[in-house]
């Protein structure tokens, strides 16, 4: 996960400072969200237990009877670190509107509306080319707050003129960052943050299907820091973030998947 302000005239650069003060500013909340979340997690995200329950109800003869949950197989592909820190940014910043493309399941997406619902405003605005999230989601968090457009968002027409918080994690090949920078980050305003996950790949940018690179690149020609707490290619940065967690007895993790 890398978080940056894609403008001209960006925020200031994040740092391991302002992420300690905001778990501590908010750590009431978050662990009342991580139970909530650790809930939501079991019912409708946990891959493996998905996959028993399938395969029991199809073994048990049920296949007409699959839960929908079930059958869209989404399961959480952003781990503890990178929600909470995606709740805290949208906590702290208090967006009118964030955008998210590719939600998948909505793992992402809950994470999001449950800093919407505690800020009391904003509202998220999502694209995909699938619809599991709409299934997946609890109507308690996207009622009156979230609108879902499926469909290509390249095409979308219902892209906002102005986002105040945009979360990436979509297509990860090197057309389509050349795209959503084009197409996407002029529309953020300015001093806004932005979250794009997957650049840093364990193996390096280069292995993260294209848009590593062109996200860096494009980062390194705007003179624009960004901050990010890779296990792998951030350990200090990840080692700060999980002792703050420790001290506040949050370090606990549930989303195992995608680590």
């Amino acid at each position: 996960m890398k978080i940056a302000s894609p403008q001209a005239v960006a925020a200031p650069p994040i740092n391991l400072e302002q992420i300690a003060s905001l778990y501590e500013r908010f750590a009431d909340d978050l662990a009342r969200v991580r139970r909530y979340q650790r809930l939501l997690y079991e019912d409708r995200f946990d891959h493996q237990k998905l996959c028993q329950r399938a395969a029991h109800l199809l073994l048990m003869g049920n296949e007409m009877h699959v839960p929908i949950e079930v059958q869209n197989f989404a399961a959480a592909q952003l781990n503890d670190l990178n929600c909470e820190l995606l709740y805290l940014l949208v906590r702290d910043s208090e967006p009118e509107l964030v955008a998210e493309i590719s939600p998948c399941g909505g793992w992402s997406t809950s994470w999001i509306l449950n800093a919407l619902h505690d800020n009391r405003r904003g509202r998220l605005v999502s694209f995909d080319t699938v619809d599991f999230s709409t299934k997946k989601l609890p109507n308690d968090l996207t009622q009156g707050i979230r609108t879902f457009h499926q469909g290509d968002v390249q095409q979308s027409r219902h892209l906002p003129e102005q986002i105040d918080f945009l979360l990436m994690d979509s297509d990860h090949t090197a057309p389509f960052a050349e795209w959503y920078i084009r197409e996407v980050f002029p529309r953020v305003r300015s001093g806004a943050h932005v979250m794009v996950d997957d650049v840093f790949h364990k193996q390096g940018p280069a292995e993260s299907g294209g848009e590593g690179p062109v996200v860096l690149s494009w980062l390194e020609d705007h003179d624009i820091d960004y901050f990010q707490a890779s296990t792998n290619h951030a350990p200090d940065n990840h080692a700060a973030v999980q002792r703050t967690r420790e001290l506040l007895g949050l370090h606990d993790s549930f989303c195992l998947l995608y680590t």
